[in-house]
């Protein structure tokens, strides 16, 4: 047999790609150990291709019971596009979830995912949370999130008569 010829100095190497540091990511954040270099090699997927959503999504999985709002600020790293994409939608769903959960009403970023969850899911994924927020007296900011996933300003003259009818002016 003969033996493979030997690689001139000179070679152009491979272009670095996301792909296998996803896999390498998803392998170490299997265990405990070795979830610190999980989180390294999840920020390098996000630096060399941040429209992936794995990276994002797998990344805050594995904060979220330990640190649930760490794993808030992973998913607000995405570069939301301006079509939303159910994709974009799940990432938005999560913060909402999660910001709900642990009650963090005045959290800037509930307001502004909730109105793009909306958008893309529709105005009843949001009945739930709307509920919960009108429990608490949060007029003003769910004046904001309907005319945000309607797409028009809070003084609406339709909105206007939406919201006299709820309560809320």
């Amino acid at each position: 047999e003969k033996a493979p010829a030997p690689i001139p100095p000179n070679t152009p190497l491979n272009r670095a790609s996301y792909r296998p540091r996803l896999g390498l990511a998803r392998a170490l954040a299997r265990t405990e150990d070795t979830i610190e270099d999980a989180k390294k090699w999840y920020n390098e997927v996000m630096t060399m291709a941040p429209e992936i959503h794995d990276a994002y999504i797998e990344q805050a999985d594995m904060l979220i019971k330990a640190d649930p709002l760490a794993a808030v600020d992973v998913y607000c790293k995405f570069p939301f596009p301006e079509e939303l994409t159910f994709d974009d939608a799940y990432i938005h769903g999560e913060v909402v979830r999660i910001l709900m959960k642990h009650e963090k009403f005045d959290d800037p970023r509930l307001a502004d995912s909730m109105i793009a969850f909306g958008r893309v899911m529709g105005i009843t994924t949001l009945d739930k949370y709307v509920s919960i927020l009108d429990e608490k007296f949060k007029t003003d900011m769910l004046k904001r999130i309907y005319a945000g996933v309607h797409g028009k300003d809070v003084d609406d003259p339709d909105l206007q008569a939406f919201f006299k009818f709820k309560c809320w002016d």
